[in-house]
């Protein structure tokens, strides 16, 4: 029953598809602006140096593993986190319980990106800083509960070589399936969008929920309060074209989404309580 309700689906979405061909190609032709100007410059040069660093046994110099993976993951963002996870339990640092648990507190949209959606949106940097602070405290959180589950690590210093070309080849071929998920993903929305007249509000919610960018560029004209609390709820989710892209890599190296889908729930509800707490403050003052 579930595999022909998959295939009806998957022919249903084929017919909207002809049927609406100029949905798709704006859609397409809008997802790969979005992947060249805010998504690619930062996410390749990013992947090939992490796979470098690996690739030197950086890791090696760090007594806690933990920090060298956080560090990394929060500069570099999503889905670069389980990439660097995944190299790790891959070369045989990390267990993979260590692997799996390091998934929960590790997954944040990359500085640069964060930043400037941020301030498109809200045009005033104390409450673009206020707001990245609230996202990478939530991640420090789920951390700081979780230390005690992490198993112990020793490492062994490993003198490795270089690849610079396999190291731009891996991060050429995650960009590609990044921009694979982002075109589908969104052409999708805007399909069932148009096809059942999905209300502005509604809308709104179905695109972030399902892909990140596209739902935080639709909440320019709401009001600020709405517009911070639901901004904060997508950054700290992120979408499910990133699920996707995070399911994959995981799936590949042979460790669990599930611990990195608990991550995004326990993220958004404390994203959303320290929001709360942020405007309790900003009204104060």
């Amino acid at each position: 029953m579930k595999r022909k309700l998959t295939i009806f689906i998957i022919l249903l979405t084929l017919f909207f598809i002809f049927w609406n061909y100029t949905i798709v190609l704006g859609s397409t032709t809008y997802a790969i602006e979005m992947w060249k100007n805010k998504v690619f410059p930062y996410l390749f040069i990013m992947i090939v140096l992490i796979d470098l660093l690996n690739s030197l046994n950086v890791a090696n110099y760090f007594k806690n593993p933990s920090l060298y993976i956080i560090i990394l993951s929060f500069f570099s963002g999503t889905p670069s986190s389980s990439v660097v996870i995944s190299s790790l339990y891959k070369s045989g640092k990390i267990s993979k319980e260590y692997a799996n648990i390091s998934l929960i507190y590790t997954s944040l949209p990359n500085p640069l990106f964060l930043y400037t959606m941020l301030i498109s949106l809200f045009n005033t940097k104390k409450i673009v800083i206020t707001l990245i602070v609230v996202l990478y405290l939530s991640n420090i959180l789920l951390y700081l509960f979780y230390k005690r589950s992490l198993p112990d690590v020793s490492f062994s210093y490993d003198k490795n070589s270089v690849n610079i070309a396999a190291s731009i080849k891996k991060g050429l071929n995650t960009c590609l399936f990044v921009l694979g998920t982002i075109i589908f993903f969104l052409t999708i929305t805007n399909l069932f969008i148009y096809t059942f007249h999905i209300s502005k509000v509604l809308s709104v919610f179905l695109k972030g929920i399902l892909e990140m960018t596209q739902g935080l560029n639709s909440l320019i004209n709401l009001s600020i309060f709405g517009k911070v609390y639901i901004a904060m709820f997508f950054l700290a989710f992120q979408g499910l074209a990133i699920h996707t892209q995070v399911y994959c890599i995981l799936q590949d190296n042979g460790l669990d989404y599930n611990y990195f889908l608990k991550g995004r729930i326990l993220s958004s509800f404390l994203v959303l309580l320290g929001t709360s707490l942020a405007i309790a403050v900003w009204k104060c003052v």
